[in-house]
């Protein structure tokens, strides 16, 4: 649009300052197309070179450099902004310590605070009965559920799957497709899985890519992780998960909280106190 004949013709000589958003996902020769052509005086670039990096079809291309942004190119002089006001403290800190060195700092908002915290959950992980029980047992609405994965062919699969339970409103998405969005609730599936006696104790980067996929994607993983406002739920396989540097820290930092849980002790048996009786002295 910046380039656009028209556009040019009418406001030449009349722009002083350009604005690129989301400059993180765009190719540097589209962000110095604009600059060049407006002849801008003054250009402010917004974006998050951690998230979402430009899509470049081409390997040899990218090995180039061509999936490096203007805006990373200039990262090391940009302003962050440090007060996040979508996402739960507890969702915020794992993705503050890995993608921002600590220097999140989580605002109170409404977007996440919530008097109502979810009860003990289904038995098994799959993401769709995951959805059933949000939305049966814990009374969410489906409008503010996002069911995400990195694969289309699964995004399709789980659709159908909703479908086929006589769910008509829903959200399924793939991370890209998420980017910029929010939701109360994230259920993230990862589709790969490994058994134990396939998974390498030493992965190679070369296996991880093989084996892993789109999961080894650091950027799309920061997007994903980012998403939620209250509540953050992720279906993988945690031993094939743990070849993988930033998934591996993602469950030790979970881990440490309760909050990874195998399928086979799920879910946790709540546990009854006797009430005490009372003495009375007469």
């Amino acid at each position: 649009m910046a380039t656009n004949p028209k556009l040019l013709k009418g406001t030449r000589g009349r722009i002083f300052q350009i604005i690129i958003d989301e400059c993180g996902m765009c190719t540097e020769p589209e962000s110095m197309a604009a600059i060049i052509a407006t002849r801008a005086k003054q250009v402010i670039l917004i974006g998050d070179h951690k998230q979402l990096r430009p899509i470049v079809m081409s390997t040899e291309a990218a090995k180039l450099g061509l999936e490096t942004s203007l805006f990373e190119r200039y990262a090391h002089e940009a302003t962050l902004l440090t007060s996040q006001y979508r996402m739960h403290p507890e969702i915020c800190a794992f993705a503050s310590e890995q993608f921002y060195s600590n220097k999140l700092k989580t605002e109170r908002s409404y977007l996440w605070m919530t008097n109502i915290p979810l009860r003990t959950w289904i038995n098994t992980n799959v993401p769709v009965k995951i959805f059933k029980h949000l939305v049966d047992e814990e009374l969410i609405d489906p409008e503010y559920i996002n069911i995400m994965s990195q694969y289309n062919a699964q995004c399709t699969a789980i659709r159908k799957a909703l479908k086929a339970e006589k769910f008509i409103k829903f959200n399924v998405n793939t991370v890209v497709a998420s980017q910029g969005g929010e939701w109360d609730y994230i259920i993230m599936s990862l589709v790969r899985s490994l058994p134990n006696y396939r998974i390498e104790p030493n992965p190679t980067l070369g296996w991880c890519k093989q084996n892993l996929g789109f999961i080894t994607d650091e950027h799309q993983t920061n997007v994903a992780l980012t998403r939620a406002r209250k509540g953050l739920i992720v279906v993988g396989n945690s031993e094939l998960l743990m070849c993988s540097k930033v998934w591996g820290s993602f469950i030790n930092h979970y881990g440490r909280r309760g909050c990874v849980v195998d399928k086979e002790e799920f879910p946790p048996k709540r546990i009854h106190k006797k009430k005490k009786r009372k003495c009375r002295k007469e």
